[in-house]
This record gives structure tokens, C-alpha cells and sequence, in this order.
């Protein structure tokens, strides 16, 4: 029970001498022995941390011998998140009963997690994680929406956001939903022309030199281009595609 007091306390209620006579225990060993219930707990916490940030449907391992990040001479293969550092934080604290702060959160994130650049859009994946993402900032500016948090969407439109059913859109209870929108033809035009961004995969020619000698080769990239029609059109394909 003694070593649950602090050496702070000890010293401020002058007991310490007392402490050390009736138990055995210094305060040194008093303070070491808490020390090291604090490095354990920090130790599991950091694991959990580690293991929720490494999970298939937070990050994805970036493809490439030299796609790897060295610290500490610990060598990991660098992963991808799959979703913004807010997101995941909120992630983790609703499927946790721990709470943790975002700073917190974001100091524990392994060093191997890292943000997708654009020059990691190898694959299509940007496509499906972030298109919907560019269509609703995008809706959000005309006053479509209310805000443009997709998982708050999410929750409108589903029972339970853990139930591969209802993201699936096959529950019997809420696979008729749909967006609330917020247009009011009075103030907003559904019929102006608009642009946004979108990820597609484009073929392109590049220059490359074989045998001393420079050729043409064509490959396919995914490129972030830009595209326009109208706001009813968008809100359309939106609804459809989510």
C-alpha cells in the first residue's frame, strides 16, 4: 500500500522516515518500484497504439525494396495511412474505452506510419479513399452539405459503421438511406457549372533512355485532374458511389 504513495507526498506529509521504519522500504525503492508500473503501462499503451496504426484497414505497406524508413538502426518497411491522422484519432477513441489526447495520439504513431504523398499514388486506392473525400469538400463549399466529415455522413446512413452489413449497404434496415442534403433551390443553383478535383488513372507517354538511346514508353498514373459539370450532377454521383 506504501508504494502507491508518491515520494512527493511522502515528503510533504514529513512521513517518509516513518514510512521507511514501518514497512522496510526506502523511498527510493518506494519511487522505483512506481517508476516501473509507469514504463509498463506505457509500454502496453504504446503497443496498442502500434497495433491499431498497423491494422489493414488503418495503413497499407507501401510497395518497394527501397520503401523503407531506418531509426534508432531499427529498419521498418514504411506503411501508408488510409485515412488523415483526425480520423484515425477519432477511430481509435471510439473503438477504445482508453481516452487519449490527439498530440498524445499523434507523438505514439510509429515512425513507419506514414502520410500517402502524391507520389505515392502507385495504385487505385487513392481513388476510392479520397474521391468521395474531394466530391464532398467540394459539395461542402456550395452548401450542400453541412460539414465535410465523410464518416459523420456514414453514420447517418448506417445502423452500426462496425457492421460489414451496413457497409456493405445490404442491411434490411438501412440499406434504403440516403444523404441528408441541405439544398434549398431558393439560394443554392443546382444547375451551375462547377469544378473539382478527382484521382484518375491516365496513360501517359514518358521519355526514357535504352541502349544509350532515348525511346517513348507509355504507363499508366494515377494524376489528380480536374473536372467540372453541375452541382446537381455531383450530388448525383456522389450519392450513387458512396
Amino acid at each position: 500500500m506504501v508504494s502507491q504513495y508518491r515520494e512527493a507526498v511522502l515528503r510533504k506529509y514529513g512521513i517518509g522516515d516513518f514510512a521507511k521504519k514501518a514497512t522496510g522500504i526506502s523511498e527510493s525503492r518506494i519511487r522505483v518500484h512506481t517508476n516501473t508500473q509507469q514504463r509498463q503501462r506505457s509500454t502496453v499503451f504504446q503497443k496498442n497504439i502500434t497495433f491499431f496504426f498497423e491494422r489493414d484497414d488503418n495503413s497499407r505497406i507501401k510497395a518497394g525494396k527501397k520503401s523503407t524508413i531506418t531509426r534508432r538502426k531499427v529498419k521498418k518497411q514504411i506503411q501508408l495511412m488510409n485515412d488523415s491522422l483526425t480520423n484515425l484519432h477519432k477511430k481509435c477513441l471510439y473503438e477504445n474505452s482508453f481516452n487519449i489526447s490527439f498530440s498524445l495520439f499523434a507523438r505514439l504513431k510509429p515512425f513507419w506510419i506514414k502520410r500517402a504523398t502524391e507520389n505515392d499514388r502507385e495504385t487505385c486506392l487513392c481513388k476510392i479513399h479520397e474521391n468521395p473525400i474531394l466530391k464532398l469538400n467540394k459539395l461542402a463549399c456550395e452548401g450542400v452539405f453541412e460539414h465535410r466529415d465523410l464518416n459523420t455522413l456514414i453514420q447517418d446512413i448506417t445502423c452500426d459503421t462496425n457492421s460489414m452489413l451496413c457497409m456493405d449497404r445490404t442491411c434490411t434496415e438501412c440499406k434504403d438511406k440516403a444523404f441528408k442534403t441541405y439544398v434549398v433551390k431558393s439560394f443554392i443553383n443546382t444547375g451551375k457549372i462547377s469544378e473539382w478535383k478527382m484521382w484518375k488513372n491516365k496513360r501517359i507517354e514518358r521519355e526514357i533512355t535504352l541502349n544509350g538511346e532515348k525511346q517513348g514508353k507509355k504507363s499508366n498514373m494515377t494524376l489528380k485532374s480536374q473536372e467540372s459539370g453541375t452541382i446537381e450532377t455531383l450530388i448525383d454521383e456522389f450519392r450513387a458511389r458512396n
